[in-house]
């Protein structure tokens, strides 16, 4: 049974009568999330209007240790390691049988090995009758971690995400069609060709989704959350399965899918295959191209509506010697603590 922490009731008593208000003296709606995925939502890209004290903010919400992945049951329960193996192929490897070596490739990347004989590596993070193993690993083998947060389980149902970092997926066209049609009144016709994020907020949260070109109109930006599933942010990615964007020289971009890429080394330019391709993208981190499946990704940071208050980044705020005064203030804009009787 829970208890009541020492240190929370002297927090309580300590803070008893004091309230927070705005600039006008009304008292304002503190409201919170787990992790802002390390900026704050502006109320825009949540309820779709403005409210004066708040804003988008950066947040120190990346501190977030492995032990705070939710619990799951079933197969693979701390999820699974994205890896590419010594002969050059990439899989997936439940992440019960790893551990991590200490040692990092050029780019910063772990290996890991495995932790008994004869371990699995499948083409997608599943177990089902389509993911059969495409090898197996031993102890003494090393893997290379392409991503070490994939999703776990059948269409997202599991993670091994934390509050910060998540993946959901994948999921086939016919699937994101199903949920898309059963909550919008106006249903998308026919297949399912193409879904893309075509608008987003302050703080990089998506405002609008486009499937087969036409927008998903939901009451307001937070919703697509629901949309799909759950899904823990709004701050997220669409990763379509040999659909690449390239930026290029002069900002320009090209869109790809499948098929080769041209590749620029100190031996002179060569043709790669695009399937399985580790790249450095624009925010510093290492991802790897998604064969030609088809299926599709939710990459995202943060949980939670992201407004107000993170809980992870008022704690990294405080480990950095922040007052509760200074976490309030720096959260909501504008605001005054004010003692009432």
């Amino acid at each position: 049974m829970a208890e009541e922490a020492p240190d929370c009731v002297k927090a309580v008593d300590a803070t008893k009568g004091l309230v927070l208000v705005s600039a006008d003296g009304s008292l304002i709606e503190p409201v919170f999330s787990s992790n802002a995925g390390g900026m704050t939502a502006d109320p825009s890209e949540v309820w779709g209007n403005p409210v004066p004290y708040l804003k988008s903010v950066k947040s120190p919400d990346d501190d977030v240790p492995a032990a705070a992945a939710p619990a799951s049951t079933g197969p693979a329960s701390s999820g699974w390691v994205h890896v590419q193996l010594p002969d050059g192929r990439t899989g997936y490897v439940s992440a019960d049988y790893l551990k991590a070596t200490g040692d990092r490739n050029a780019a910063g990347r772990l290996y890991y090995e495995p932790t008994g004989t004869s371990v699995n590596v499948r083409p997608r993070p599943s177990t089902g009758s389509d993911s059969v193993p495409i090898g197996q690993v031993n102890p003494g083998d090393r893997l290379l971690a392409l991503d070490t947060q994939v999703a776990a389980g059948e269409g997202g149902s599991r993670s091994a995400s934390t509050p910060y970092s998540w993946i959901r997926g994948p999921y086939t066209a016919d699937q994101l069609l199903k949920m898309i049609n059963s909550s919008l009144d106006r249903p998308i016709a026919g297949p399912l060709v193409s879904l893309e994020v075509t608008g987003r907020g302050p703080s990089g949260r998506v405002t609008e989704i486009k499937a087969n070109g036409q927008p998903l109109k939901v009451a307001y930006p937070d919703a697509f959350r629901s949309l799909f599933g759950g899904l823990p942010s709004t701050l997220f990615e669409i990763e379509h399965g040999g659909s690449y964007t390239i930026l290029g020289a002069g900002r320009s971009s090209r869109s790809l899918s499948g098929g080769k890429l041209s590749v620029l080394s100190g031996k002179g330019p060569s043709e790669v295959s695009a399937a399985g391709l580790s790249v450095l993208s624009a925010d510093g981190q290492t991802r790897t191209l998604q064969p030609g499946t088809g299926e599709y990704f939710f990459r995202g940071r943060g949980s939670g509506h992201g407004l107000g208050m993170s809980q992870w980044g008022a704690r990294s705020l405080a480990e950095s010697g922040y007052g509760f005064e200074q976490i309030l203030q720096y959260y909501y804009s504008g605001v005054n603590l004010v003692k009432v009787d």
